[in-house]
């Protein structure tokens, strides 16, 4: 028996279990840190309202599930109405209640939208913008664009006219590939921009210009952008930090400078024929400011 203690320990690989030992607790160690790091970076405000326990990191996305309203009508019978709830990163209240969501909506402070990552981007880290709801800068834009987009036609007679072409064109598009496979988001996302370009630029989009088939793919994909990998990118923004190939953030911008630069393009044609005060678009009018 001591013979076979004596083998046992004469065979045994301390060296190897040291250095497991040692990965071991440097791992613990990271762990601790990170959690550490963690707590202290989200730590949660005193009156923050209830909500379940959250992941860290990830917050409550993983207990959200595919049908995330349903789970949070679930939680107003455990939390109430006020629930506060962690959107990957963000920190979020929901209002679960109609009495609370109309006192809400009447009070300015609540007008505003979550500075997103993803959409500062796209104007150098700044909240500049149609889509960000408050500030005398987005004051200034919509007053100035409700203005002139009604001047245009926008909400008009002559806007539902508008439309209705782009129905019957598209319908005429529809019928052109029967029994052929189309990309069917495409035509109806061309449809739509294509109502709205007449008003900002004063007429359709040529498609067949090379430089507009060449715009499309891009607009479509920015437009189609709501999936799982651009949601990492919106609600876990240190993923951009990490990989931004992996989180989609290279994939939008790209698309974005890409939109960019062809908008650019079209303006600077469209200038070639401006004559100032006398504004025959949209395009034009805002020119003039």
């Amino acid at each position: 028996m001591l013979e076979g203690f004596y083998w046992n320990w004469k065979c045994f690989d301390f060296r190897r279990t040291t250095r497991e030992m040692l990965l071991d607790v440097l791992l613990l160690a990271a762990v601790a840190i990170l959690a550490l790091v963690w707590l202290l970076m989200e730590r949660v405000p005193a009156h923050f309202p209830p909500g379940p326990i959250r992941f860290p990191v990830v917050g409550h996305l993983p207990l959200l599930g595919p049908k995330a309203h349903k789970t949070l009508l679930k939680w107003k019978k455990t939390y109430g109405p006020i629930i506060g709830v962690w959107f990957g990163s963000y920190r979020s209240v929901v209002l679960n209640d109609a009495r609370t969501i109309r006192e809400a909506v009447n009070l300015s402070v609540f007008a505003g939208r979550p500075k997103l990552t993803l959409f500062t981007a796209r104007s150098r880290g700044e909240a500049k913008g149609i889509m960000f709801t408050e500030g005398h800068h987005w004051t200034e834009q919509r007053r100035f664009t409700l203005r002139y987009l009604r001047d245009f036609g926008f909400g008009t007679k002559s806007m539902e006219i508008k439309i209705q072409d782009e129905i019957i064109e598209l319908i005429e598009n529809l019928k052109e590939h029967v029994g052929r496979p189309l990309q069917v988001s495409h035509v109806f996302h061309i449809a739509v921009v294509n109502a709205l370009w007449s008003i900002l630029f004063g007429e359709r989009m040529d498609l067949r210009d090379p430089e507009m088939l060449k715009a499309i793919p891009f607009l479509t994909s920015l437009l189609n952008e709501t999936d799982f990998v651009a949601s990492m990118s919106i609600l876990m923004p240190w993923m951009n930090n990490v990989s931004r190939r992996l989180s989609g953030y290279d994939k939008i911008m790209k698309n974005t400078e890409s939109l960019k630069r062809f908008l650019q393009n079209q303006i600077n044609k469209h200038s070639e024929h401006y004559v100032p005060d006398q504004p025959r678009d949209f395009v034009d009018a805002y020119t003039d400011q």
